[in-house]
């Protein structure tokens, strides 16, 4: 309805915002072809407005992330990184940072991964970015995981736990609890293992986070 009121009075700057948001729907109900379309769409009216610019710029690359062409998503990243780099807004380079790791994580390229976690890290303490900072912790504890260094790996998921714990974060909590007790069974702590996992389920089935609950089933 926005986007018929947009044309109708040729309000053109309204319509890269109405083709995010439709892309963003499109995105979650696993419609990624669509999403691509909406947002390349939104894109052609951006122009100068580099805001709308950066939002819809990231999330061509998470379309392509979820598409699993890990390059793709990382050209679209940096092209995020670049645009925020322009407008000197350091303050949201943390959430950028560590997208680009993920891409390549995915790639196995863990110790270029384990830089951009880092700087995700780092900016997202400089700012105050508690989402961010306790998503880059998580991933570095992966990291620490991947390479059996397990006592690092249960310091950096605590961390992060404890973060989301204050934000109430129950999504986030799941996935640190479900890291958790990966973890703390990789160290024989089995009780503890145990009751981490616990914690993730009982969080998973009153928010109806029903994929999550795999791997809590399976360890």
């Amino acid at each position: 309805e926005a986007t018929e009121i947009a044309q109708k009075r040729n309000i053109k700057g309204i319509f890269p915002y109405c083709s995010n948001n439709l892309g963003v729907i499109d995105y979650l109900k696993g419609n990624y072809h669509k999403a691509l379309e909406k947002y390349f769409e939104g894109l052609k009216y951006a122009n100068a407005n580099k805001t709308i610019k950066g939002i819809l710029l990231n999330n061509i690359g998470m379309v392509y992330q979820e598409l699993r062409d890990y390059h793709k998503a990382q050209e679209y990243y940096r092209k995020t990184l670049s645009l925020k780099k322009e407008n000197f807004d350091s303050s949201r380079f943390a959430p950028t940072y560590n997208s680009i790791g993920l891409t390549y994580k995915s790639l196995h390229q863990y110790e270029i991964a384990k830089l951009y976690f880092d700087s995700a890290y780092s900016y997202g303490k400089r700012f105050d970015d508690y989402y961010t900072k306790a998503d880059a912790l998580g991933n570095i504890a992966n990291y620490y995981l991947r390479n059996k260094n397990y006592f690092q790996a249960e310091k950096y998921c605590r961390e992060g736990l404890s973060i989301k714990k204050e934000q109430e974060d129950a999504y986030g909590l799941s996935t640190s609890y479900s890291d958790l007790g990966a973890i703390l069974l990789k160290l024989n702590k089995l009780k503890e293992a145990k009751d981490a996992l616990k914690k993730k389920k009982k969080l998973a089935i009153e928010n109806n986070y029903n994929d999550l609950l795999v791997p809590v089933y399976q360890n």
